[in-house]
């Protein structure tokens, strides 16, 4: 309703098949420009802390978001607890972000990515990709040690790439993974950090 798309159905118990069982959490508390972005990412950690990202669609710009919630999604106001300065649900990461249509021969858009560190439900990570141009087209890893309450400056960025994903690992490892057009052909390419983002390695 009023374009507020961005939403996550889950279900705490095994069921029959969906939609039986499931419930329906939405994430967009703000006005949108018609929707928001199709992609949404969860990721969650054993204690039942769960985080959702999604793009908000604004008159200026695209919105980065991220809202968490504590109960994998069971509470009594399902991912709203993390509150931004508009008193809004879900934390607004980045804004007034711009996307091109198309970088070489692949559309794009709105690609993201999200993890929690599997030692720590405060520590989460995202990946987002934005740009004026195909030219400019750039991944950011960023980084919240505060279960998303604040972020962190990009520790990773890569341009021009597409299809990111992220992961954390029980050794205190961050892994990058995306698709870089080089000279009109695709690499892909999955990058390690031993060292939480200050360098990386190619593998």
């Amino acid at each position: 309703p009023g374009g507020k798309t961005a939403a996550v159905d889950h279900t705490l118990a095994p069921v029959p098949p969906a939609p039986a069982g499931f419930s329906t959490a939405i994430l967009e508390p703000r006005a949108t420009t018609g929707q928001d972005a199709p992609p949404v990412r969860t990721a969650s950690y054993a204690d039942g802390t769960t985080y959702a990202l999604y793009y908000g669609f604004r008159p200026a710009g695209y919105e980065v978001v991220v809202a968490r919630d504590s109960d994998w999604g069971a509470s009594a106001t399902p991912f709203q607890a993390l509150i931004d300065s508009d008193m809004s649900a879900g934390k607004r990461v980045v804004s007034g972000l711009s996307m091109p249509s198309s970088l070489g021969n692949q559309r794009v858009g709105w690609q993201d990515a999200i993890a929690v560190d599997p030692q720590d439900p405060l520590s989460v990570y995202i990946a987002y990709v934005e740009g004026a141009s195909s030219a400019t087209l750039t991944l950011h890893l960023r980084h919240s040690g505060d279960g998303g309450a604040t972020w962190d400056p990009d520790i990773k960025t890569a341009t021009p790439v597409t299809n990111p994903g992220v992961a954390g690992s029980t050794a205190g490892e961050i892994g990058i993974l995306y698709q870089k057009l080089v000279a009109g052909k695709w690499e892909t390419h999955l990058e390690r950090s031993k060292t939480a983002g200050m360098s990386w390695t190619d593998i």
